[in-house]
C-alpha cells in the first residue's frame, strides 16, 4: 500500500513534523493488507531556488504520477500550503481516496477540503484513533 503524504516542506520544522507523521503512519496505520509505504515528496524532490525548467517539470510530473499511483493521500493542512491544496485538488479530480489532517485542532475547516475526503482528523489524537481503525469519517464540525 502506498500512502502519499502531502505536506508543506518550506522549513526544517515542517520537514521534521512530516517525518514524524510518516513514521506514525508506517507504524500505526491498520488499513491495508501490507504495511504502508509512505511516499514523502521531501525525501525525493526538493528543488533549489535556481532550479531549471526541466528540473521543475520533472518534480511536477513525478509528484503527479505518485499522486495517481498512491492508494491513499493524507494531507497535512496545518500550514494552508498552496502546493498541498493543489495536490488535493488533483487527487480529488481523480476520485481517489484522501484524508485531511490538522495536527493542531482548528475551529472551522473549509468545506471544499472536507467534502473531498474520506476522513478528516482535527488533531493528532483523532488521527491516531483513525489509523487504528481507518474507516470513513466525515467531518461534522463547523465550516469556513
Amino acid at each position: 500500500m502506498i500512502v502519499y503524504l502531502a505536506a508543506s516542506l518550506k522549513d526544517m520544522g515542517q520537514r521534521a513534523r512530516n517525518k514524524h507523521i510518516a513514521t506514525m503512519i508506517e507504524n500505526k496505520y491498520q488499513g491495508g493488507i501490507s504495511k504502508p509505504n509512505v511516499y514523502l515528496p521531501q525525501d525525493y524532490m526538493v528543488l533549489k531556488s535556481d532550479a531549471t525548467q526541466d528540473d521543475r517539470a520533472n518534480v511536477y510530473h513525478d509528484n503527479m504520477n505518485m499522486i495517481r499511483r498512491a492508494d491513499l493521500m493524507i494531507a497535512i493542512l496545518d500550514d494552508k500550503d498552496s502546493g498541498v491544496i493543489y495536490e488535493m485538488g488533483g487527487r480529488g479530480m481523480l476520485g481517489q481516496p484522501m484524508m485531511a489532517l490538522y495536527t493542531n485542532p482548528v475551529p472551522n475547516i473549509n468545506v471544499m477540503l472536507t467534502m473531498g475526503c474520506v476522513a478528516v482528523c482535527n488533531g493528532i489524537r483523532e488521527f491516531e484513533i483513525w489509523m487504528a481503525n481507518p474507516k470513513t469519517k466525515p467531518y461534522t464540525g463547523r465550516t469556513e
